[in-house]
């Protein structure tokens, strides 16, 4: 199982990091360490419910990824250990595409995170400009293209 201190995963938690204070880094709640979604009150979370809940919908069932939270971010991870989609705040998603922008990407409007580099992009999953039905569907896309990235 891949650690979270691995050269593939680190950039990303460090990117979690800078979401909180240097105050939060210290409290025993934002600990970094993956944590089953279950075990964890609300009063942990940097994310709003809402938008975990959406990211932890997106795995298809009898997906063998888990779904968890890193710092108070919720995460998606492969069996294999490696973090391939994020959420934080109340509207930002973050999957590990690949670096070729598909479709669902321009679909969505995605945005490349040039901190964990172009193989990460960052969508808002309720932008209202685009239809619900098309919006779920090219969030499915990318969610299969991450997997696709991983070689699962």
């Amino acid at each position: 199982m891949r650690e979270l201190t691995d050269p593939v995963n680190a950039p990303v938690v460090e990117y979690l990091l800078r979401y909180l204070t240097p105050a939060e880094r210290e409290w025993p709640r934002f600990r970094v360490e993956f944590r089953s979604v279950m075990e964890v009150t609300i009063h942990e979370l940097c994310t709003h419910p809402d938008l975990g809940e959406h990211l932890g919908k997106l795995r298809p069932a009898g997906s063998d990824a888990e779904w968890g939270i890193i710092a108070g971010m919720f995460v998606l991870r492969s069996a294999g250990g490696t973090l391939f989609a994020f959420a934080w705040g109340t509207n930002a998603l973050a999957m590990r595409t690949g670096p070729d922008r598909s479709a669902a990407s321009i679909g969505l409007e995605a945005e490349t995170i040039p901190e964990l580099g172009e193989d990460w992009v960052k969508i808002d999953p309720w932008k209202p400009r685009i239809p619900s039905e098309a919006r779920v569907q090219w969030q499915h896309a990318l969610y299969a293209e991450a997997l696709a990235n991983l070689g699962a």
